[in-house]
């Protein structure tokens, strides 16, 4: 579980200037625009633990998918288009 907790020396809210809404808006149509014409998410790779349900995820990139892990059973994605291409489980 990720808590997000902002440190006790920054204030809960803050001013929101005409400058931040342009940043937030310019960063917000650049993700849209890059989901619109289909550009695959940025991942690396890593290994992700639950210590409240003791599920392990992994995640690994290869030359021609990405395969996520999930307690011994393995997804493949595509690495270009993102689609899932089969699914496999270590005997």
């Amino acid at each position: 579980m990720i808590r997000l907790v902002p440190p006790s020396n920054v204030p809960l809210t803050s001013p929101v200037t005409w400058k931040t809404r342009l940043r937030d808006w310019a960063r917000e149509s650049g993700y849209r625009l890059l989901n619109a014409i289909g550009v695959p998410g940025a991942i690396r790779d890593t290994t992700y633990r639950d210590e409240l349900t003791g599920h392990t995820v992994t995640v690994r990139i290869g030359l021609y998918y990405t395969v996520l892990t999930i307690d011994g059973r393995d997804l493949y994605f595509h690495r270009l288009t993102g689609k899932l291409d089969g699914t496999g489980q270590a005997v």
